[in-house]
């Protein structure tokens, strides 16, 4: 075996080394994506998590985001947002002054 082919050899099993990590930690992150999904719309995490470990994250995430929330989870959310916005409400010096109304003074 001469300089050449060894020299060869360790070129290739370079860049396949470098691919390898850069395909794990894409693989990864798509992991990570879809737990993120799952958690903003109100799915199981643990359960989105397999499916994405066994199977590809790419039909994981593309379901997720068709799929949307569910509506206990949109229940949830709204209730939280309006909890906020009457948050704000307690602020407001003129309490005869509606949201809309210090939206159009802006």
């Amino acid at each position: 075996m001469d300089f050449m082919s060894f020299d060869m050899f360790g070129s290739i099993f370079t860049i396949f080394s470098i691919i390898s990590v850069i395909g794990i930690v894409l693989y990864v992150t798509l992991i990570v994506g879809v737990c993120n999904l799952a958690s903003r719309y109100g799915r199981s995490v643990l359960l989105w998590l397999l499916v994405s470990i066994f199977f590809t994250p790419v039909l994981p995430i593309i379901y997720l985001l068709f799929s949307g929330e569910t509506d206990s989870h949109r229940r949830k959310r709204i209730i939280e947002e309006e909890v906020w916005r009457r948050s704000l409400d307690y602020f407001n010096p003129n309490p005869n002054q509606t949201y809309q109304d210090r939206i159009g003074q802006v």
